[in-house]
């Protein structure tokens, strides 16, 4: 049965050939997993020579084929698969088609060097498109895009390390610096213009006015249940991979049964969301997630317990939920009402 060696921190295929005797096939990899990988076919070759229908290769025919950058990021974004949000593995996706689009999908992921650092962050800062309204050019993306693109970036070189498919990291990413803002929540008076816009969309309405008074991020409706208490729902396969428990005014309970077997996609509650903000003639920083950030204010206004908001929004530490301790608490007080928050 074929086996692998270690030799001077390379592995190399063990297995009997045609005359029987021992044969080694350098694998030509540092890495376990890898080595693991190409063993297989040095078994099943193992095998054919066995019963007759395969000979002993060639010296010249043995060198493996080399891990190409986009051979490895479908292996990477394979394995995550089951292990994070739909949510967070689009972003991967994103991320690692950038990082193809600047290198080249044949690049082999461990001739990556730390040079390749500066010529990344310059693909990334200098990317352009064409605004489909103006037809102008404009930088492609946000300095928070940027980040995010590179935090997808950091997590491949990660894995790649755990998994053995490269030593070490080949260079250091860095975020970039950006002056930290107070969250973006609605003000009653901006709700009230957004709700009158999404009249017209009552099932998207009707979602909204869920999300604004439980907190859920975008894609955990479909995750949720309610208990048999008929106050509380149940949140699984969440950010944190933690069940979480939160409360539900009973009298939005018929909402919230009615709008989850509706079961409408998060990118369309995204767009409508963007679309009814815009006809409001509210702030284009406003997106989705600003009616978490409202729920969030309004239960720190209501409860001034900065443990018990983190734990409502599943927040992984209190630091998170900080944030929003930040913005003056007079000031949210002319803004936001605590109470009529079905609108």
């Amino acid at each position: 049965m074929a086996y692998l060696k270690k030799s001077r921190n390379l592995y190399y295929g063990i297995y009997k050939g045609q005359d029987r005797k021992t044969k080694c096939i350098p694998l030509n990899t540092k890495s376990l997993t890898i080595a693991k990988q190409r063993l297989v076919e040095i078994k099943k070759l193992e095998y054919e020579i066995r019963i007759g229908i395969a000979e002993d290769p060639k010296a010249d025919t043995t060198t493996p084929t080399k891990n190409t950058l986009s051979a490895m990021v479908s292996l990477f974004l394979k394995s995550q698969e089951n292990l994070i949000q739909r949510s967070t593995l689009q972003r991967y996706k994103d991320a690692l088609n950038e990082l193809i689009r600047i290198f080249g999908k044949d690049k082999p992921l461990d001739s990556f060097v730390k040079s390749d650092n500066a010529i990344l962050m310059k693909g990334l800062l200098h990317a352009e498109r064409v605004n489909p309204k103006s037809g102008k050019i404009e930088t492609r993306f946000t300095p928070t895009t940027v980040n995010i693109l590179l935090r997808g970036i950091r997590r491949f070189f990660n894995w790649a390390v755990e998994e053995e498919y490269i030593d070490k990291r080949p260079f250091r990413i860095k975020l970039l610096k950006i002056d930290k803002s107070h969250p973006k929540f609605m003000t009653d008076e901006d709700v009230k213009r957004f709700m009158a816009v999404a009249d017209k969309r009552p099932n998207a309405r009707d979602a909204f006015i869920i999300y604004l008074n439980t907190g859920m991020r975008l894609s955990e409706l479909q995750n949720s249940e309610l208990l048999p208490d008929g106050e509380h729902l149940r949140i699984t396969n969440t950010k944190g991979r933690q069940d979480r428990i939160i409360p539900i005014d009973p009298g939005l309970v018929d909402l919230y049964k009615r709008v989850r077997d509706t079961h409408l996609s998060t990118d369309y509650l995204s767009h409508k969301f963007k679309h009814f903000a815009r006809e409001a003639g509210l702030s284009d920083d406003y997106t989705f997630h600003s009616l978490r950030h409202t729920f969030a204010v309004r239960h720190w206004i209501e409860h001034r317990d900065i443990n018990l908001t983190k734990q409502v929004l599943g927040h992984s530490s209190v630091v998170v939920t900080e944030i929003y301790t930040k913005i003056p608490i007079d000031y949210l007080k002319n803004v936001i009402s605590i109470r009529n928050n079905h609108h």
